[in-house]
């Protein structure tokens, strides 16, 4: 009896080792992949902390046709112009249904376009202002309302006129 109960022992002991061992292995799996989650929000909250956008002025520009609307990166990151591009603009009468447009790099109802204030370069650069032309194509009253949201989720809005 004294040779199976430690044969036994000795089986019981490389199975619990064994169990122990795959349960490390499965936790510390686990715990790198959470950790991997935290770090892409932290950073994705980082970027979007930086990331700010202030509308200054907009007006109806008759001889254009378009609203002309100035924008102000004052985050402390440049936005890419591919960001920039994929922006929402929306504008209607305040307290009503608005109308989103698109990005479009020619001069077409629906759409809009800009021009960077201050020189060329491959970014909004942060603390520059870009011009958005925005060629509406249903007829807007005042007062108006214009509304600015990047791919990001960070956006800013305005109110102007009668």
């Amino acid at each position: 009896m004294g040779e199976s109960t430690t044969i036994t022992h000795a089986l019981l002991t490389i199975a619990a080792i064994t169990i122990a061992s795959i349960f490390a292995f499965v936790m510390i799996s686990k715990i790198s992949a959470i950790n991997s989650s935290i770090t892409q929000m932290i950073s994705s909250n980082v970027n979007n902390m930086e990331s700010s956008i202030t509308i200054i002025d907009f007006f109806y520009n008759s001889s254009g046709g378009s609203f002309v609307i100035y924008v102000k990166n004052v985050g402390t990151s440049d936005i890419s112009l591919s960001a920039l591009q994929n922006t929402d603009v929306y504008i209607g009468t305040y307290n009503s249904p608005l109308t989103l447009y698109t990005y479009l790099s020619s001069a077409y109802p629906g759409h809009w376009n800009y021009t960077l204030a201050v020189g060329g370069s491959n970014s909004w650069s942060a603390g520059s202002t870009i011009i958005i032309y925005l060629y509406n194509q249903t007829s807007i009253s005042p007062p108006y309302y214009v509304k600015i949201v990047l791919p990001i989720g960070i956006g800013s809005e305005l109110v102007e006129g009668g």
